[in-house]
């Protein structure tokens, strides 16, 4: 169901784009406004993007990506006991 939200938002799908499409919605969970937002970001940049390409992009930094969210700014705001809203590997 969520592959056919990414191609009712991109529209039809190269080979490529469409193996790319399917690893996309597995790493998203199959979640649809993650979908939509990765297709929104993906038509933003127009021709200088594709959905292999933010695959690409989204491998390479990935690592990157999940230092940043397992980084704990010591809010001192925030009750010391609470637990991180988003899940870190």
């Amino acid at each position: 169901m969520q592959l056919s939200l990414l191609e009712k938002k991109r529209g039809s799908l190269s080979d490529a784009d469409a193996d790319a499409a399917i690893e996309l919605v597995q790493i998203f969970d199959y979640i649809p406004l993650a979908i939509s937002q990765i297709t929104a970001y993906i038509q933003i940049r127009a021709l200088q993007s594709s959905l292999k390409k933010y695959l690409d992009e989204f491998r390479k930094y990935k690592c990157k990506n999940i230092k940043i969210l397992g980084y704990n700014s010591g809010n001192l705001q925030r009750d010391g006991s609470a637990s991180n809203t988003i899940p870190t590997i």
